[in-house]
């Protein structure tokens, strides 16, 4: 049988490991996958994420059948509707469940993009980025494969899922996939499991209070995110690929830079020292080192040296010898800070036309207010602004009142007037 088929040792790729599962097992019964996979495939190295929603009670219950201290994480956003709090707990009772993890944001993501705790209303995207992507991926990193509640029918991006899937380094198991409304509801009936109250008020599918509204029409994904083309918070997406669980993914993503159209390739060295400066390779030094180093120990080095400003730096420094630089890249420490925005507008009229580099702290929200005033490449590291660029999200505006770089729309629109006192 199945259930006792000898796995190969190794597989040249995580994708192939899953294929196989998905071929070996995929046919199985709900409860037969749980099974095996918790018994024999990842024994000690599988858990689950439930958002204690709509249909949560039977994955939970498959899963208590067969061990109730598998872990189970739940993600508090601190935006979840106090039904469902309140329903996590009574049902970890009824199931007996004996390892619940409450996986939180990260306090510093939270007071850094959203110290009014309104992201929500701007930015769908990044508000689940922090509240569930990056959490989901801290609560699935300890482990080699987790099951999710997900079925074909809820939508179309689901309706082809395989039960076994790989996703980064771990397998995704799906056990609930071929369920249809009625195997649901039967199986909630007949193991007598309590709903999320929410469900009697028309809640078919239950996320964060402010994107959740009641279903219409019979599709229970009706409610989230109504009026938005988004149908997915992100943990099932490409994003906890990218995060793939490893350390903070606000902070701690691959560094790409962007030119204003693309992602490409990085050949500058940013060294902090002249002691640091790679052989035959283009380096960035601040501006310090770089004054330090003189015409003849940057002539000497073999390779381009550009120049890094920080923001209490004084352009005057570099301004003669800018038809000899290569670069010059402007730091960001923080987003708040805005000072290196002027220096690119200066750097610009004073006729330096070579790459002008943002570094630090840069943001999705930066990304065009930087190419206006006169950023060619943008250092970025943060894992949210990576994914919107990556999916082509540009950002920008349609009507402005600030002075920029490039020839701005014409407009009879304004944002203020000035009055006669």
């Amino acid at each position: 049988m199945a259930l006792h088929r000898k796995q190969p040792e190794t597989f040249p790729t995580i994708e192939e490991k899953a294929a196989w599962l998905d071929e070996t097992y995929g046919h199985l019964s709900a409860g037969e996958i749980v099974r095996v996979s918790i018994e024999t495939l990842f024994p000690g190295a599988i858990g689950t994420v439930s958002s204690f929603g709509a249909d949560s009670a039977a994955l939970l219950k498959l899963i208590a059948d067969v061990d109730p201290a598998t872990p189970v994480a739940f993600l508090d956003t601190g935006q979840h509707f106090g039904e469902t709090l309140g329903y996590r707990d009574d049902l970890a009772v009824d199931l007996g469940l004996t390892n619940l993890q409450i996986v939180h944001p990260k306090a510093d993501a939270l007071g850094r993009f959203d110290p009014a705790n309104d992201l929500h209303k701007s930015d769908t995207d990044q508000c689940c980025d922090i509240r569930k992507v990056e959490p989901m991926a801290r609560a699935v990193a300890p482990f080699d494969a987790w099951f999710t509640g997900r079925k074909r029918y809820q939508s179309a991006q689901r309706a082809e899922m395989p039960v076994f899937e790989a996703v980064g380094p771990r397998i995704r198991i799906n056990p609930l996939a071929r369920w249809t409304t009625e195997d649901q509801a039967n199986f909630m009936r007949a193991n007598d499991l309590r709903e999320n109250p929410l469900v009697a008020f028309g809640y078919l599918s239950i996320g964060c209070f402010p994107c959740t509204q009641p279903s219409s029409d019979g599709d229970e994904r009706s409610g989230r995110w109504a009026g938005q083309a988004k149908t997915e918070c992100g943990i099932h997406l490409d994003g906890l690929v990218a995060i793939d669980g490893q350390g903070d993914a606000m902070n701690e993503s691959k560094t790409k830079i962007w030119n204003g159209e693309t992602f490409i390739d990085d050949e500058w060295i940013e060294a902090e020292t002249v002691a640091d400066l790679a052989p035959s390779r283009p380096s960035i030094l601040p501006v310090a080192e770089w004054q330090a180093l003189g015409d003849e120990g940057r002539q000497a080095h073999g390779a381009p040296i550009g120049v890094r400003l920080e923001p209490g730096d004084d352009i005057a420094a570099i301004i003669e010898a800018l038809d000899d630089l290569p670069i010059v890249a402007l730091s960001f420490p923080a987003y708040t800070d805005g000072r290196s925005y002027s220096k690119a507008v200066r750097l610009r009229r004073a006729g330096y036309d070579g790459p002008i580099r943002a570094v630090g702290d840069v943001l999705y929200d930066q990304v065009d207010h930087m190419i206006r005033t006169g950023f060619s490449e943008l250092v970025i590291t943060n894992a949210p602004t990576i994914a919107k660029l990556e999916r082509a999200e540009l950002p920008g505006i349609d009507h402005r009142y600030q002075p920029s770089l490039d020839e701005e729309q014409k407009t009879n629109r304004f944002t203020w007037r000035r009055h006669a006192a």
